[in-house]
């Protein structure tokens, strides 16, 4: 829950910082839903790369129902925009999940988040 509430945070400084928006449904998708998602990889805190997949994978879907509603007319001529949200979205979100992952498996990396976890009784 105190992920959720970060992400959501984030996400409405994410709007104050560099806002978008064409719709007020649009806004509370790819800003407060979108990053407030990315709070369900607290489910799996014993499982680092589980929690950054599904994570990311709420985010993604905040994102993609934003992308082929609200942007749709940004699709080339002819292409479904389904198929557009879904290869924009996936690009980017993909993108920074696998980076995510990718540092979630390093042995190093794992020894700090255990280090942080025994020092901050969590």
């Amino acid at each position: 829950m105190a992920g959720m509430i970060a992400g959501v945070a984030y996400g409405f400084l994410q709007l104050i910082q560099d806002p978008f928006v064409v719709h007020w449904a649009q806004l509370f998708l790819d800003y407060p839903l979108a990053f407030g998602a990315m709070g369900l990889a607290g489910l799996y805190r014993r499982n680092l790369s589980v929690g950054v997949l599904v994570g990311g994978t709420g985010r993604f879907i905040m994102h993609f129902l934003s992308g082929f509603i609200f942007f749709g007319s940004y699709a080339p001529e002819g292409m479904n925009v389904i198929l557009y949200s879904l290869m924009v979205n996936g690009m980017v979100i993909g993108t920074d999940v696998l980076i995510c992952v990718v540092i979630s498996l390093l042995p190093g990396f794992n020894h700090a988040v255990a280090t942080v976890r025994q020092t901050s009784m969590i």
